[in-house]
């Protein structure tokens, strides 16, 4: 099999694969599971409190009630995280916006887990650290929700122009790489889920702290970064226009920074992913401009 009848075939696979009934089913689905956990949280948390056993299985769930928020956000993430897998062939724009979701979508699910902590304190005004770090995360979480207002509003009208003869191939060969990409992403998933398994055990019968599920969506944009820098070298092949390179670019870096945020200490967590989204608001608004005076505009991929 040849190099393109394997690229034919890979994307037809991913046109099957990800259609708009799969993503109506993943959503229900999310969304169940999302309310499953939420309750099933709050009725072991509050069995918890009522044994008073902070040990074993039971020491899992001796925590405050606020804390069951944490997990079905969780999983609404995760259905971000399809949403932006499934926009990369579509277009760059477009899966660097799902970006800007699922990082501004972070932001504010660190509120939730910072309020949680607050909730079992007596006095907040004793732990001005802690309230600090809480109106940190709700002020970068509103910053961030207001720069991917700014970037949908800044490329409501992109330019389109005349699709060059390498546009279908191209969006071809990046629905392949998007197959492959959702492949890694969900064997990473698979192995998240069975070390947090094996992490829970450890917690019941010797006490081991559980590692944060953070540390998937660190490794999924270290995915994602190598894939934009591949994405972006292929597109070489099927433009010359430099404000799209450049453009693109700029992009990869958002996300690299937007990595980088992902294990920051704090107020840095929150301070780099709002640098990361003003960097790309600024270069598509200049790219935009830069349409504007080009006497050819750019096309889109």
């Amino acid at each position: 099999m040849g190099i393109d009848k394997f690229i034919t075939v890979c994307a037809r696979v991913f046109d099957r694969v990800f259609d708009q009934k799969l993503l109506k089913k993943l959503e229900k689905v999310t969304v169940y599971t999302a309310l499953i956990t939420f309750v099933a949280d709050i009725v072991l948390i509050f069995i918890a409190q009522q044994i008073g056993d902070v040990t074993g299985f039971w020491g899992l769930f001796h925590r405050g009630y606020l804390s069951a928020i944490y997990i079905p956000f969780s999983i609404i993430l995760f259905f971000s995280i399809f949403l932006l897998v499934m926009a990369i062939p579509q277009s760059l724009t477009f899966s660097i916006a799902r970006q800007y979701e699922v990082i501004s979508l972070i932001a504010i699910r660190s509120v939730f887990k910072d309020i949680s902590s607050l909730e079992s304190l007596d006095t907040v005004s004793q732990h001005t650290n802690e309230l600090l770090l809480v109106l940190t995360d709700m002020a970068g979480a509103l910053i961030l929700f207001s720069l991917v207002a700014l970037f949908y509003f800044i490329i409501r009208n992109r330019p389109t122009g005349i699709l060059s003869d390498g546009h279908d191939t191209f969006i071809r060969v990046k629905k392949t790489i998007t197959l492959f990409l959702a492949l890694t992403v969900a064997i990473t998933i698979i192995f998240a889920i069975r070390q947090w398994g094996v992490e829970i055990v450890q917690f019941t019968q010797h006490g081991v702290p559980i590692s944060s599920i953070d540390h998937f969506f660190t490794i999924f944009f270290n995915i994602l970064v190598f894939t934009d820098v591949f994405i972006l070298i292929l597109s070489l092949l099927y433009t010359d226009s430099y404000a799209l390179v450049f453009r693109d670019a700029g992009f990869v870096v958002s996300t690299i920074i937007i990595r980088f945020s992902l294990s920051a200490g704090p107020y840095y967590h929150v301070f780099l992913p709002i640098v990361a989204l003003l960097f790309g608001c600024g270069v598509m608004w200049v790219y935009m401009k830069f349409c504007q005076i080009s006497p050819k505009a750019p096309i889109e991929h």
